[in-house]
Formats: structure tokens, sequence, C-alpha cells
């Protein structure tokens, strides 16, 4: 398997120019955080200037906020199923944009920029915002990444104080209103899950201390899950659930059966993956930038979790 991861992260590094800035910045600094891979510091450091704005990081937040304020029309089923939820939660997507430009400076560029979130929302509204959305368990369902990375970036970063109860809710959440038939719902409870471990995490900054009990419970569950509806889940929720597996120790029994599907999902136009062996096949889109986040987490799954800290 690691000449196989190999061949990809050799082929990503001579494309890297074809990604966006978006993408570049998304597969070096997962690299870079998940086992300090060289390359991928080399990578982060060309793109300072970008990701700053120069060294202005007010900025460079005031950016990202108006960038997702021009939002794109509802086309799949999964954004028609979210349309909903982004209008009664309008501050969802800026928000969360602030908040990861904030983590990132944290995390990858040593630059605290806390303090410039309350000068972009208002923090009342934003309380209002997150206790609205802790008690909507519909909304959290639905938005999945969306509102547990919301809800743990900002109990981190801004609050600073710890998501045990955050954990709770949401693991209470995932036991209930979903149907496993649904590939879609499926795909939502997934990452539901592997997300509040990413976040605790602070997106592979930190090893997974606190909360362990229910991120193990969490694992377990996903672990029944794959082995019920293997076909059924994208092999981008796969992976994702041997990266968390791998953060908290966790000894999956399908881990050969993950890197499996994997090795057999090369595109058929470069040597990358894509989804071949289960129900998304169809829907999944498979260029090279639409495919980075898949690769990105089969890179990590095959190497050693050794966070910074």
């Amino acid at each position: 398997m690691e000449d196989f991861s190999d061949r990809i992260y050799r082929y990503f590094l001579n494309h890297y120019p074809e990604l966006s800035i978006e993408q570049q910045f998304h597969f070096a600094n997962r690299l870079y955080l998940w086992s300090q891979e060289a390359e991928a510091k080399r990578l982060l450091d060309n793109l300072r200037p970008q990701i700053t704005s120069n060294g202005n990081v007010l900025a460079a937040i005031h950016q990202v906020i108006e960038d997702r304020k021009e939002t794109k029309s509802a086309k799949n089923d999964l954004a028609q199923r979210r349309s909903p939820y982004f209008k009664k939660y309008p501050l969802q997507r800026t928000c969360l944009a602030a908040l990861f430009r904030i983590m990132i400076l944290k995390t990858v560029y040593s630059i605290d920029a806390k303090q410039h979130f309350y000068e972009c929302f208002d923090k009342k509204t934003v309380e209002f915002y997150r206790i609205m959305l802790l008690d909507d368990s519909q909304a959290i369902r639905i938005f999945s990444t969306h509102a547990v990375n919301f809800l743990y970036l900002y109990q981190i970063v801004i609050k600073q104080e710890h998501t045990e109860s955050i954990a709770t809710r949401i693991f209470k959440i995932g036991q209930e209103g979903y149907n496993q038939n649904d590939p879609i719902e499926l795909k939502l409870l997934m990452y539901l899950y592997t997300h509040c471990i990413i976040g605790e995490s602070l997106f592979y900054y930190r090893n997974v201390e606190s909360n362990r009990a229910v991120y193990d419970e969490m694992i377990g569950y996903l672990e029944r899950i794959i082995e019920k509806h293997f076909k059924k889940i994208s092999l981008d929720n796969k992976l994702e659930f041997l990266v968390c597996a791998k953060i908290l120790g966790f000894d999956s029994a399908h881990t050969s059966a993950i890197f499996d599907e994997a090795r057999m999902s090369l595109a058929s136009h470069g040597t990358y993956l894509v989804d071949k062996y289960n129900v998304h096949t169809k829907s999944t889109p498979i260029s090279l930038g639409a495919s980075e986040h898949r690769n990105t987490l089969f890179l990590m799954a095959c190497r050693p979790f050794r966070p910074l800290t």
C-alpha cells in the first residue's frame, strides 16, 4: 500500500498547479498537520501570502466571509435538502468560513487572530445562533459537517471551552432520525460522527484526549454501519473513517477491505482515486480537483498520525 499511496502522492505533487488555491491549501495543510510532511510545509509557506492577505489577517478573514456570501443554487439532492436550513441559519456559511480561517492562521502559521472574530460578528447574535442550532436536531442531522464544524470550532477556538456537552448531544442525534437505507442520509451520519472526532483534534493539529468515551462509541458505531452497508458508503466516507480510527487508535476490521476498494478505484485518466465500487459511482465528480479531498484522506490513512501537539 505504501508504494501505491506514494504514486498518488507524487501524481498530486506533479499536478498541484492544476488545483484551485483552496484545494492546494487543503492538500498541503492536511498532510502537514497530520504527519508534518516537509514538502507540504514548503507548499504552505508558498501559500502564506494568499491565506494571510500578506499579513493583514483581518482582511484575510473578511475575504473568506465575502466569498461565502456568494451562494450557489442548490443543484444536487444533498444541496436541495440543506437549502431550507441555510435559509433558516443565514450566518452558517460566513461564520464557519471565518472560524476556519482563524483556526488555520493559528494551527498552520502560528498567528492568533481569534480577537478579530467579534469584529466581524456580533457576539450575542452568534451565541443565540449557537444555542438555536444545538436545539435543532434536524438541522444538525442535515447540515452534518456544517453544524459540527461550527459548533466545535466556535467552542474550541473562540470560546476556548470543552466540548463534552456538544459531543454527547451530537452522539444522541446520530442515534435517531437517520434512514440508513438512504445513501445520502448514511453519508450525513458518517460525516456527523467523523467530524466530531476531527473537530476535537482541531483538524489534525492535536491528539484527541477529551471525551474519549463518546468518541470511542462513535467510531464503534460507524464500524458496525460499515459492516452492514459497505457498498452504500462512499470511498470518501470510508477513508475518513480510517483517518478517525487512526486518531483514536482504533483497530478496524474493515481496514483491508477499504484499502482493497481504494486500490481498485484509480481513475481511468490519472493516478488518483474515484468512486468505482459503491452506489455513489455515478453521482460523484471524477475530476482531479473534485477528487482531492478523497485522495488526501487516503494519503493520511496510509501515514502515521503525528500531530504538532
